[in-house]
């Protein structure tokens, strides 16, 4: 994401991966929406902070078409 932007869906997205870790069940996130909604963007943001903070985390891009 550009500097600044989608600040408040990353940080719900930060909230609930910090919470993911008192519990002790799997946890996965699906994001969805429309085409060129940022989507991506904002799993990389997320990937790159579970990356920063040496947390084992997978993401997974397609391209349809």
């Amino acid at each position: 994401c550009f500097p600044g932007t989608r600040k408040k869906v990353i940080k719900k997205i930060h909230s609930w991966i910090d919470s993911s870790l008192l519990l002790n069940n799997p946890h996965i996130m699906w994001i969805y929406g429309y085409a060129g909604c940022g989507k991506s963007a904002i799993a990389q943001v997320i990937a790159e902070y579970m990356s920063d903070q040496k947390r084992l985390a997978a993401s997974f891009f397609f391209f349809r078409g």
